[in-house]
């Protein structure tokens, strides 16, 4: 683990914790990126050390509803194994309290501000938890260490803010930092990393309770609700109402996220606590999968996936953007088939004993194969009807593939200025 703040103000009834991400082998390698402060009944768990994972899967199954004070008493008979931190108000003196427990027993921290590591000597107060104490979490993490790995800390993570009162508790994410991983840290074997590539960045600093997630990558298939919940903690029903937490996804300008397949959407936004409502900021593209064309018999094409699919509120911005669906293959006849458009677009259906059609592009759909008898159906476009196969006669054989929907549950949308380029059907 590698830095923890704690401050505990005794004369509030109220204790908080700063975490940063980033959890270390005793050897300097890093093992994960994740939250270290845990949720527990009546308090704040944080585990030294070893990681984080004890804390939930041994305190909260143990000690269930007890009070702050019960679960200090008890907490190292229950994992004597486990070093951590215990924050919450104590019942009994109403103040908040933070406590250092071991196999050993436990040690109250009180109006306490310090990193693990003791020779990171960063002496400042808490006055204003959310901005000083991210200020002391950038000058930690710049601070020189005796630790190998302190003067190298390439994975960012993000930093985390637990409040504990006697109201509840509530964590909040300050801050995101990317990674800066350089060619002498890689060829430095004592400081080979595992890193995730990071493709979320907060982008307004001015409020805390403001989670920005920023899609700066091309990629398929997302659901918004797991994707934040991957980096943030998960909404609960004190984060809803006046002040409380939004949540905005950008998809950046020239970013396309796409669908391998057809039966997947391109973006699921995902199932949110009612009355709150995410927001996605499109200025790049979300476009659902090409329906493949059909062969080697006569016959319909494929339809084309759906690009965005929702079945909660959300607030759209995409005046610049593109939603597409995607395009529905071509029918076959005497020749293949043309694949729909899609970010990965439908492959061309077989022929008789004709040639295939082709296989369509992210922009167009695919020409159908074509000889004397006839030819099969070009794929269709961006969020456009796959071609119908014609015979020698010109009349209609297979028909195209239906088209893939730009949105799937309009209803549920609430447009933020104009509309943007979306190609296919808007249904519920």
């Amino acid at each position: 683990m590698s830095a923890v703040i704690i401050s505990v103000q005794a004369h509030r009834a109220a204790a908080y914790v700063l975490s940063d991400a980033g959890v270390w082998s005793l050897d300097g390698k890093l093992v994960d990126i994740r939250s270290k402060i845990h949720r527990l009944p009546n308090c704040i768990g944080i585990t030294i050390g070893n990681g984080s994972c004890q804390v939930q899967d041994e305190f909260n199954a143990a000690l269930g509803s007890l009070s702050f004070d019960e679960c200090v008493a008890l907490a190292p008979k229950v994992a004597p194994h486990t070093r951590m931190f215990l924050v919450g108000v104590s019942e009994r003196t109403r103040r908040g309290q933070a406590w250092l427990v071991t196999a050993d027993g436990v040690t109250q921290v009180a109006n306490l501000c310090t990193p693990t590591y003791p020779n990171q000597n960063i002496n400042e107060r808490l006055r204003d938890p959310a901005v000083d104490g991210l200020i002391l979490m950038e000058k930690l993490r710049t601070t020189p260490s005796s630790v190998p790995w302190g003067k190298d800390c390439v994975v960012r993570g993000f930093c985390e803010l637990a409040t504990i009162t006697k109201a509840g508790v509530k964590i909040e994410t300050l801050k995101h930092w990317p990674d800066q991983i350089t060619p002498e840290v890689l060829s430095d074997p004592p400081h080979r990393v595992r890193a995730e590539e990071m493709l979320f960045t907060d982008i307004d600093t001015a409020a805390n309770n403001n989670r920005n997630i920023t899609i700066d990558g091309n990629i398929n298939n997302i659901n918004l609700r797991e994707l934040h919940d991957s980096i943030y903690p998960a909404i609960v029903p004190d984060d809803l109402g006046y002040n409380g937490i939004t949540v905005t996804f950008i998809i950046n300008d020239s970013i396309i996220v796409g669908s391998a397949a057809t039966s997947l959407k391109a973006i699921d936004v995902g199932t949110w606590l009612p009355g709150f409502v995410p927001t996605l900021h499109n200025l790049g593209r979300i476009q659902g999968g090409g329906g493949a064309g059909f062969g080697p018999s006569p016959g319909t094409g494929f339809p084309g996936g759906v690009a965005l699919y929702t079945r909660h509120p959300i607030n759209l911005v995409d005046e610049t953007g593109e939603i597409w669906g995607g395009g529905g293959g071509g029918g076959c006849g005497a020749g293949g088939g043309g694949g729909g458009a899609g970010t990965v677009p439908g492959a061309g259906g077989p022929g008789t004993s004709f040639p295939p059609g082709s296989p369509g592009t992210s922009e167009a759909g695919g020409i159908g194969g074509s000889a004397f008898a006839g030819h099969g159906g070009t794929g269709g476009g961006p969020g456009l009807v796959g071609g119908t196969a014609k015979d020698i006669f010109g009349g209609d054989s297979g028909s195209g593939g239906a088209a893939g929907a730009a949105i799937d549950g309009i209803s549920f949308v609430t447009t933020i200025g104009p509309a943007g380029d979306r190609r296919g059907p808007q249904v519920n």
